[in-house]
């Protein structure tokens, strides 16, 4: 590594090992950039020091010497052998851009400078309410085969439960297909004339960022999948347990869907299948996720019913309007929607 020469230098770009792969291929398109100030300390006393508040900037600006760009966050070596692993897998498949390393990704570069609205002082926070499943755990930080990074970190189980069911069952017969709340899928018949039902388990969750500006790229999804590896004792941590199981994380894609828009025309139909059919290196072949205005209304307006039983207000800009009887749900524990004409007399 070496420090920044201010007399000479102004700025320094570098390319990392993926986007050298990328540029290899003609790939390399940047979109977008971010600002980080990691390496900045603005308060002296984190640093065991003491200043006047005027020191500050001439201190940042002039006196702090700055390090060149660190463009590679992870074993060359051990990067060699997991390329050389994916690029066996790859060739089969016809894949030729291998997977950008996680470390690289959400490790090295994990805290940019965000923004915040102008009329509050507190800064950016998230609310995230759970309008159906229930969260079982959570820490505030993730911890790993990389720096400790503060990023909550909560962990919910969807459950699906499978019954071998005959024609006139009772999970049948009792109204399970007029109860909208509950989710189910029915197998085809088998020769015994017996078949499945699957009930399902979905996860419903509100996830809003306060004190900032909300616009319509304000949260991005996600979805890897979890392999562990391996490394058979040799990760070794000072102070910390000896492991020899690291999880990697794999990404998947989301299928391209039909763009609306062709040569800055809006269409006036648009397909809704897919453009191609999801394998398993796709999300949709394991889940069917929804955002925003693609989830049913009854499913937001059940979904705040429990969040109001609970005593939890939810977000009154959802835009949507819920039937008269989700409405009568209190927002107080304590109170309730008897009223004195629900109140009958007793007999003596």
């Amino acid at each position: 590594m070496r420090f920044f020469n201010k007399k000479e230098e102004v700025l320094d770009l570098q390319l990392t090992q993926y986007g050298k792969h990328l540029l290899s291929l003609g790939k390399l398109s940047p979109a977008y950039y971010s600002f980080f100030d990691n390496n900045i300390i603005y308060d002296s006393q984190y640093a065991a020091g003491t200043e006047d508040t005027k020191d500050a900037e001439s201190r940042i600006q002039d006196n702090t010497p700055y390090l060149r760009t660190q463009h590679v966050f992870s074993g060359i070596e051990t990067e060699i052998q997991s390329i050389a692993e994916e690029n066996q897998t790859d060739y089969l498949s016809g894949k030729t851009i291998k997977t950008q390393p996680v470390t690289e990704k959400h490790y090295a570069l994990s805290a940019p400078i965000g923004n915040m609205t102008m009329t509050t002082s507190s800064a950016p926070a998230w609310n995230v309410s759970f309008m159906k499943s229930e969260l079982s755990s959570s820490i505030e930080y993730m911890t790993g085969s990389h720096t400790t990074v503060k990023v909550p970190q909560l962990e919910v189980e969807v459950k699906y439960n499978v019954h071998t069911q005959e024609e006139g069952d009772n999970l049948l017969t009792s109204g399970l297909a007029n109860d909208p709340s509950i989710k189910y899928s029915l197998s085809s018949k088998f020769s015994d004339g017996t078949f499945f039902l699957v009930l399902e388990d979905e996860l419903l969750i509100d996830v809003f960022e306060e004190n900032t500006d909300f616009e319509e790229e304000n949260v991005e999804i996600e979805i890897y999948e979890i392999e562990e590896k391996d490394y058979g004792g040799k990760i070794s941590t000072p102070g910390l347990e000896t492991t020899t199981v690291v999880e990697k994380l794999i990404p998947l894609y989301f299928i391209k869907r039909p763009d609306p828009i062709k040569d800055n025309i809006l269409l006036d139909t648009v397909p809704t299948a897919p453009l191609s059919a999801p394998d398993a290196t796709y999300a949709d072949y394991f889940l069917d996720i929804r955002v925003d205005h693609e989830i049913p209304e009854n499913d937001i307006c059940m979904g705040i019913q429990k969040l109001r039983h609970k005593g939890v207000d939810a977000r009154p800009d959802y835009n949507i309007e819920c039937p008269d009887e989700l409405k009568k749900v209190p927002f107080d524990l304590y109170a309730s929607n008897v009223t004195d004409e629900d109140i009958e007399e007793c007999s003596d």
